[in-house]
């Protein structure tokens, strides 16, 4: 078993054990794995001094795009009968670009597809949610960063014009279990 699997296990085990529970749930699609071992491999390839707070926790090893993030119950019928219903699309990766927040940034790699705005839009009208962004912004995230990270460093579009075929959505529940629902 590789060492960040293994940490990735501990810290499920660690997080089941203490009865981790979240305010809402969201849905999500997770990258392919070709797109996800990239995105990992950038995250560790950031100094552990940039990594803003956590260490090896502010790399994120589970590689997904949130489609909208609030659900305010764990009930997914209603959910499951639109995902259902919506057909399978593809996105595009784009540019790396940061969330910049007041002591720290968001690194992240932007997706783009009309389709996902749509799902998006469909799920946010139809189930109740605490959403409160405004504006939708598909990203992946890499690492929580440093303000002092050195950007120019970086090739910001390594990933850019990529695609991932979105055939399934996931459901994050408030208790940490995560439900598959395949797209029509």
């Amino acid at each position: 078993m590789k060492k960040e699997t293994l940490k990735i296990l501990i810290k499920e085990v660690i997080e089941e054990a203490n009865g981790v529970s979240y305010d809402n749930g969201s849905t999500q699609f997770q990258a392919d794995k070709k797109l996800a071992e990239d995105v990992i491999k950038l995250g560790k390839s950031i100094p552990d001094e940039l990594i803003y707070g956590w260490g090896d926790y502010g790399r994120e090893t589970d590689i997904h795009c949130t489609v909208l993030y609030g659900l305010v119950s764990d009930d997914t019928e209603e959910l499951r009968g639109i995902i259902e219903a919506f057909p399978k699309f593809s996105v595009t990766i784009r540019d790396i670009t940061y969330f910049e927040q007041d002591d720290h940034d968001v690194m992240k790699i932007d997706v783009d597809g009309e389709e996902l705005h749509r799902l998006h839009h469909l799920i946010d009208d139809n189930i109740e949610n605490v959403n409160s962004y405004p504006k939708y912004q598909p990203h992946i995230t890499v690492a929580y960063v440093e303000k002092d990270l050195n950007r120019d460093a970086l090739d910001h579009t390594m990933f850019n014009g990529d695609t991932i075929d979105v055939t399934e959505i996931v459901v994050s529940k408030k208790d940490g279990t995560k439900e598959v629902i395949k797209l029509k």
